[in-house]
């Protein structure tokens, strides 16, 4: 029986996992947390953020959408709705809009549509048995506009869920230092994304993701509800083996330094693609030993 359902005393790591609570609007500019708006508008205390890095299309407050038993907001270049009840988030962001010039040249920023938010405090990695989650999404349209240059090592549409496995024990050598750990859950270049391992331009942190067939036994390419599930931890120990072989995280090598931190799911769309995906019952556990 998987933990998820087995009754473990286990720690909820997703805030808000309904999203009852709404959203913060961040600016596009990207590394800094500016909030533009609330979604909807008269959130009190949201949890959950909506990173926009460099979008020419940002969402606003009055961007707001009726939504059926939800709440949503929506303008030409993107769109953000959630059914609480459902524990539903659909995201939509159209390329077109954001790269109508031209398309986008190596080494230019990309636009992003994220859900973020720091995870409920847990035990060390150290002290866990096991890392439980389960998704279930569905791309709804991943629409490829050609354009002369396109070139598929700079021009994408990819969906991930990225965590970051980050020093927080207070005092140790290194505090606050981390890695980024994704789940391919598309990349319109391939049914199964290949595993990848790579340092980020954006960040100068190792992102170490597993091949897109570890954790569902079937592509999002096809159209349907995909069900993503498994333990994380065994791969998020490899993770960290990477990083320190890389001469990464160099500053403490103990499991019981180590811990999730953050997290977001959500597009990066560096190509001239226009790309919604639907998102239900989103979970992530911590079971102790």
């Amino acid at each position: 029986m998987s933990p998820l359902d087995a009754g473990t005393e286990a720690t909820p790591l997703i805030q808000d996992p309904t999203y009852d609570r709404g959203f913060l609007l961040y600016d596009p500019q990207p590394g800094r947390h500016v909030v533009r708006g609330h979604l909807p508008p008269g959130a009190t205390d949201p949890v959950w953020g909506l990173a926009q890095w460099s979008s020419r299309t940002p969402l606003e407050e009055g961007d707001v959408v009726e939504v059926p038993d939800g709440y949503g907001a929506a303008n030409a270049g993107r769109s953000a709705i959630a059914r609480p009840r459902e524990r539903y988030l659909r995201l939509e962001l159209n390329g077109s809009l954001e790269y109508v010039e031209r398309a986008r040249r190596h080494g230019e920023p990309w636009s992003h549509l994220l859900a973020e938010q720091r995870l409920a405090p847990h035990p060390m990695l150290s002290n866990l048995a096991a890392l439980p989650f389960r998704l279930t999404a569905r791309v709804a349209k991943c629409e490829k506009r050609n354009t002369e240059d396109y070139d598929p090592g700079v021009h994408a549409a990819q969906y991930q869920w990225f965590v970051t496995v980050q020093n927080l024990r207070e005092g140790s050598p290194g505090y606050g230092d981390y890695y980024w750990f994704g789940i391919q859950l598309f990349d319109d270049r391939n049914p199964v994304p290949p595993a990848g391992c790579h340092v980020d331009l954006g960040t100068s942190k190792l992102i170490y993701a597993p091949g897109g067939d570890t954790y569902a036994s079937e592509s999002t390419h096809g159209g349907g509800p995909v069900t993503f599930e498994g333990d994380l931890l065994p791969e998020v120990l490899v993770g960290l083996e990477r990083a320190w072989a890389q001469g990464l995280l160099g500053d403490s090598q103990d499991l019981a330094d180590y811990r999730l931190g953050g997290m977001n799911i959500g597009w990066e769309v560096p190509g001239v693609f226009d790309a919604a995906v639907e998102l239900w019952d989103l979970e992530l556990l911590a079971v102790p030993k």
